[in-house]
């Protein structure tokens, strides 16, 4: 199933409810109690989104989703498995790589689009094809060092806010823009780069890490 719709990514995107259908249909749950219930949690999500015509969710879409539903008085302990099944579905997405049709979820070809919160930064690989990271991307991911390849050349506005703690990372002197704020929050964080000054391009608040280490190798 997972191989269909692969193919089918080449000419059209498969709509959410075909990749919903094709997760159910591929994941091996506990009981069919549990089944019923991620179908019945995704149907109402899907419901949602075509209720607010939205044909291509992001991470905001999930979180209006659950303040909806919160405002509306669900109760704490069904919002969390609300969280957990939808945290379910987009990781299979992820780790089957069909997330570009997830929108801006997740992951695209070229573009790291949204990091998840619980991935380590220690281990992450960036892929191949990707040349940038995108707004948001790491923001508030855990984890001390990340080295950046050289084959990225640009990082978006708040790409690592808030990621507390982390120490060290290299930048290339590939990367040639960086938005503001990229490093809001991150006072522990030593940036070393081959560059021996810093570009006009980098945009954020040197003041924001502890330090920048000019011409490193």
């Amino acid at each position: 199933m997972i191989s269909d719709i692969k193919k089918q990514m080449i000419n059209d995107a498969p709509s959410q409810r075909e990749l919903v259908d094709t997760y159910i249909g591929s994941t091996e749950f506990k009981s069919a109690n549990t089944e019923h219930v991620y179908l019945s949690i995704l149907n109402r999500y899907l419901k949602y989104l075509e209720e607010k015509r939205i044909d291509k969710p992001t991470e905001f879409t999930t979180k209006g989703y659950k303040k909806d539903l919160r405002n509306k008085g669900l109760a704490a302990r069904t919002l969390q498995l609300i969280t957990i099944v939808l945290k379910g579905f987009y990781t299979w997405c992820l780790d089957n790589e069909l997330y570009p049709n997830i929108a801006k979820g997740l992951q695209n070809k070229t573009m790291i689009v949204r990091v998840p919160s619980d991935m380590e930064m220690d281990t992450f690989a960036f892929k191949d094809s990707v040349v940038t990271v995108g707004n948001n991307a790491f923001a508030g991911v855990k984890g001390t060092s990340l080295t950046i390849p050289d084959k990225i050349t640009k990082i978006g506005g708040r790409a690592f806010e808030g990621c507390f703690k982390i120490k060290t990372m290299f930048i290339p002197k590939s990367v040639t823009e960086i938005g503001e704020m990229a490093f809001y929050c991150d006072s522990k964080l030593i940036i070393s780069t081959d560059w021996e000054a810093k570009p006009e391009g980098w945009k954020f608040d040197s003041s924001h890490v502890k330090e920048i280490k000019f011409g490193a190798n």
